[in-house]
């Protein structure tokens, strides 16, 4: 499975994945597994007759996922299968149904009713896969269809009494049962109690429509991690999604090990319930609750220190911490591929993990002196300085790397501030309806200001001549940088700033190219251009433009030394006037 940088790296000797459930060692390292071809096997060559990709695009035409997402679906999927190409009930029930984002039995029996298509107690692939596209991303009448069918037990187009009553004791509304059990014994939808007399999916969707039922209906698929679990409220949509699709629920007991130090891991784990405990030379540095990421540092199997007898010298511990806990399991195998393709949980998820490895890297520089001064001498357990340096170094680099990789590539995007959703909308924004705008700029320049986001722009300018600490680099390289100080003006003004660098090293040439830009900005942000050609180029920009312009290197500078030798004055109680 490919890495964002380089490839992850497989424990010494492992070998290809074969069995439903790969065999675990206590540091959770399963065997390398490749990533998914047609050419992987002959168990992922073929599903539902067709060639693997060529199903995969079929059903990425026929639902809400993308290629990738399936691929990763039917590797969680084709390693339970039990019935050929197929998987019974108690399968689903045990190890599929997290993946629709609930606990409930009845509901799940009620979802793999509505699954098995065939009525003979199994689901292939299709069906799986379809329904799960409905719970999580299907539009108003895929849900209510789905939900019809849910409960159509007998799958004769109609629901009993009993098949209604199911439906409404899973509807998390008592009210809303009540006036719908009303509205169908007004319908006489149920009189004689004969078949014939069922209700039928038009009078479902008309008690539906009538009673803006389907959101209350899509609640449960919706919400249900947020709302049953604590330890999700604090996760987008999308992340759930990841979790519910590719992890699998462990439970431990107190004490058990999730990641062993000095041995690599291939999982990473989200804390559902309890605590986990991590400990680096039996010194615990923290102890993570419901809602947490732990063993983040899988992650970055690429980058550690491994010692001549093979132990992985960076990995921690993490181990259970109270009588009971619960957590999912996260292949990074199955999980790359998603964040290669930027799904957005996955994305997300990534950035948690990177931000959770630098704290953690915080922390034990924190506790470093303990660590450095263990009991323990043996070299395989202590820490010295240079290593430090190095594994943080190592850590450090691929990260901002990856950070800048993932998702949507770099740090900046793009996003309408009116509506745009329709033709009519767009009719306003672009032509007819921007012509009147333009027009009154015309007649009164001032009013750009009013009618655009001019006031609000700002120019980050560069010619890449002397960059941080990294000097002449050039304007190509300098734009990771200028982005980021662009990041910065939103972040903390929320004024919106584009990067600009410029193939430009003569002076004049640079002043002439700026002062063209004044009719698309608010203002001007001079960065990273080297002296003494940065004061002749911000002079004559201020000389020539009728905005604000400012050269960060010279102004920010000089006022960050003011405010620190104003704040340096009042700390020791004495006036400018009186210091030398």
């Amino acid at each position: 499975m490919p890495s964002l940088e380089e490839p992850i790296s497989p424990a010494p000797g492992a070998g290809a994945r074969t069995s439903i459930e790969s065999t675990t060692s206590e540091s959770g390292v399963a065997p390398s597994k490749p990533p998914l071809t047609p050419a992987t096997t002959e168990k992922h060559k073929q599903v539902l007759g067709l060639p693997i990709q060529d199903a995969l695009t079929a059903l990425h035409d026929a639902t809400h996922f993308g290629i990738c997402e399936l691929e990763s679906i039917w590797e969680q999927f084709s390693r339970r299968v039990v019935v050929g190409k197929r998987i019974d009930k108690a399968t689903f029930m045990e190890e599929m149904g997290h993946a629709f984002g609930m606990a409930d039995p009845d509901l799940l029996e009620h979802i793999f009713y509505a699954c098995d298509e065939t009525g003979d107690g199994t689901i292939n692939f299709r069906h799986f896969v379809s329904c799960l596209s409905t719970i999580y991303r299907g539009n108003r009448d895929e849900i209510m269809d789905f939900w019809f069918r849910m409960y159509d037990t007998d799958r004769d187009g109609m629901l009993t009494l009993q098949e209604f009553e199911d439906m409404l004791n899973d509807v998390p509304s008592h009210v809303l049962a009540a006036k719908l059990a009303k509205q169908v014994e007004e319908l006489g939808c149920f009189s004689g109690g004969t078949p014939e007399n069922g209700l039928t999916y038009d009078d479902f969707q008309m008690l539906m429509d009538e009673e803006q039922v389907l959101p209350q209906f899509a609640t449960p698929h919706q919400s249900a991690q947020s709302a049953q679990i604590e330890a999700y409220r604090d996760l987008a949509p999308p992340e759930r999604e990841v979790l519910a699709l590719l992890g699998k629920e462990v439970r431990l007991r107190l004490g058990e090990k999730l990641v062993t130090e000095g041995k690599a891991s291939n999982y990473f784990y989200f804390v559902l319930e309890g605590e986990v405990k991590l400990l680096r030379n039996n010194i615990v540095l923290k102890v993570d609750g419901p809602g947490s990421f732990v063993g983040e540092a899988a992650l970055f199997n690429d980058v550690k220190s491994v010692q001549k007898d093979g132990r992985v010298r960076f990995t921690t511990t993490a181990s259970a911490a109270s009588e009971q806990v619960v957590v999912v399991r996260m292949d990074i195998r199955d999980f790359y591929p998603l964040v290669l393709h930027e799904h957005l949980g996955a994305v997300a998820i990534m950035q948690r993990l990177g931000a959770a490895i630098m704290h953690r890297l915080n922390q034990m520089e924190d506790n470093l002196q303990h660590l450095l001064n263990t009991q323990d001498p043996t070299e395989n357990t202590r820490m010295s300085r240079s290593d430090w340096d190095n594994i943080r170094k190592k850590l450090l680099h691929i990260w901002a790397l990856r950070y800048h990789r993932i998702g949507r590539k770099g740090k900046l995007e793009i996003s309408a501030t009116k509506s745009v959703g329709d033709a009519a909308a767009l009719s306003i924004a672009y032509s007819p309806g921007v012509a009147e705008p333009c027009v009154a700029i015309k007649a009164d320049p001032a009013k750009v200001y009013d009618y655009t986001a001019k006031g609000h722009l700002v120019g980050v300018v560069t010619n890449g001549t002397a960059v941080l600490g990294l000097g002449n680099i050039g304007p190509l390289a300098a734009k990771p940088v200028m982005e980021g100080k662009a990041v910065l003006f939103k972040k903390f003004a929320d004024i919106d700033a584009f990067d600009i660098e410029l193939k430009q090293a003569d002076p004049q040439k640079l002043v002439d190219t700026i002062v063209a830009l004044e009719p698309t900005f608010g203002g001007i942000n001079l960065e990273d251009i080297k002296a003494p050609e940065c004061f002749f180029v911000e002079k004559e920009c201020q000389r020539l433009m009728n905005i604000p312009v400012f050269h960060d290197d010279q102004h920010g500078t000089a006022i960050i030394a003011g405010a620190g030798l104003v704040n340096a004055l009042e700390l020791v109680n004495k006036n400018i006037e009186e210091v030398r």
